[in-house]
């Protein structure tokens, strides 16, 4: 009997071991902790960066004081408390065929706001124009919606995956007064998004190891307080090709990243937000924190500009999705270690009567 007490004494002590290192080994190669605990949604070919840090608090005066962001921060936007994922950059031309052909086997004759342009159906071929390939796609936001619809529904080639499960599809429409209704909030669950305003906002500026740990904003979206440099690719000590007037590759300043890896947060193309701004009889308008390619260079302040109507106007998208719950590392210890030791007291049991 003291044989078998001794056993599972070391059995519970290797158990331990055994998931402390898992856990270890799942930080150590950058895995979520929320991982462990639950089923991450599926990647689908998109790089992603995790925002986390805890809540963010709500830019204080210094921050917004002769800051670049367009007349100051005046538009209110909340702290984000939970952790979510958000691509690294925007959805691309050649991610967004993929959605675009799939969506068009339902629909034979889509909506012009399908694509800003890149994308055309030539000879009854979808194609994107040559060179065009890595270039940020546009949409109108009601198809960045069904695209969230379809990645939450697990690309499934039905008609209704691109038709509900993150938004409600049948709110989409303009009634007789011309005041448009579209369900802007996602569902419980949803596993993928459109970001809102905050968690853009949160994921492009928000540092919590700014000012020694406090936590702050910085004022440009390169980690730095410094105005960054516009030039194409290439050009020496160019960081971001706001105000170019060109199209370019998504990731083309690699080193020019926001404090949680997010890239082409300057320049590229506006950015569809799930927040809405405007006067919805005027078919509405939603937030697009990131600066748009003009004269003189806007360097994705964090103002708005309009993107136009829900389903009309084009803009980029950079998608969100969840992460499972950290709390379930706490709560699958206890129960696998129980698992493990009532396990071994069986065993323990079954021996100790053999021996009778």
């Amino acid at each position: 009997m003291l044989m078998s007490l001794l056993s599972l004494s070391r059995h519970v002590a290797r158990v331990r071991v055994l998931a402390a290192a898992l856990v270890f080994v799942a930080f150590a190669f950058g895995v979520p902790a929320s991982a462990v605990a639950g089923v991450m949604p599926p990647d689908y070919g998109i790089q992603w960066s995790t925002v986390g840090g805890g809540v963010n608090r709500p830019a204080n005066a210094q921050e917004l004081a002769g800051s670049p962001w367009q007349g100051g921060l005046t538009f209110p936007f909340e702290p984000v408390a939970q952790d979510f994922r958000i691509s690294k950059t925007e959805i691309t031309n050649t991610q967004w065929l993929g959605f675009y052909r799939a969506y068009i086997q339902f629909n034979p004759t889509p909506a012009a706001s399908i694509s800003g342009g890149d994308i055309r159906v030539l000879n009854g071929v979808v194609r994107i124009v040559p060179g065009r390939e890595q270039w940020p796609a546009t949409m109108g936001w009601e198809f960045a919606a069904r695209y969230a619809n379809w990645l939450h529904n697990g690309m499934a080639m039905t008609a209704q995956a691109f038709e509900q499960g993150v938004y409600d599809t049948s709110t989409f429409f303009r009634d007789e007064n011309g005041v448009n209704h579209h369900q802007v909030d996602r569902a419980p669950g949803a596993k993928f998004w459109i970001p809102t305003f905050s968690e853009w906002v949160k994921a492009a500026y928000w540092d919590p190891s700014k000012d020694n740990g406090a936590g702050g904003y910085w004022r440009y979206p390169n980690t730095s307080d410094t105005q960054l440099v516009a030039g194409l690719p290439g050009t020496p000590g160019a960081q971001t090709s706001a105000g170019t007037q060109e199209g370019i590759p998504v990731g083309s300043y690699p080193d020019v990243r926001s404090p949680w890896g997010l890239l082409d947060v300057s320049g590229g193309v506006r950015e569809l937000t799930s927040t809405l701004l405007g006067d919805p009889q005027r078919n509405g308008v939603f937030t697009s924190p990131t600066g748009v390619i003009s004269s003189p260079p806007e360097f994705d302040q964090l103002g708005w500009f309009r993107t136009g109507g829900f389903s009309s106007e084009f803009a980029g998208l950079r998608i969100a999705s969840s992460i499972p719950s950290s709390s379930g590392i706490a709560m699958c210890y206890p129960v696998f270690c129980s698992w493990a030791i009532r396990r071994k007291r069986f065993q323990c049991s079954v021996r100790s009567r053999s021996r009778l």
